[in-house]
């Protein structure tokens, strides 16, 4: 059961961590704005020691077309796979898949 000076105390530590993680937010965001960081930003510069930075796309890369994995799938397992076999996969499911099949074989 608490008494009196223990509520007491727990309502100071309380209101100090909440306090604390109040200005704590907004000294990061502060922060975060006077270095003019933007978090919206889609590439970063890669530096190596002699050469100029280079722009780098985060994007991830497009899905090949259906049909250039189906043959992708075919050459990689080294079958005739049809393509109504290959129907239950839908782009995203056969793109992994490909890429599995074809990293494990070579």
């Amino acid at each position: 059961m608490l008494n009196r000076n223990s509520k007491l105390i727990l309502c100071a530590m309380g209101l100090m961590l909440g306090f604390g993680s109040i200005v704590g937010y907004f000294l990061a965001k502060w922060d975060l704005q006077s270095n003019a960081i933007v978090s919206s930003n889609n590439a970063i510069a890669a530096t190596a020691l002699d050469s100029k930075p280079k722009q780098i796309n985060l994007k991830p890369a497009p899905i090949p077309p259906r049909s250039e994995l189906e043959l992708k799938y075919r050459i990689c397992t080294n079958t005739q796979v049809t393509s109504k076999a290959l129907s239950r996969f839908d782009d995203k499911q056969l793109n992994d898949l490909v890429f599995k099949v074809c990293t494990e074989n070579s």
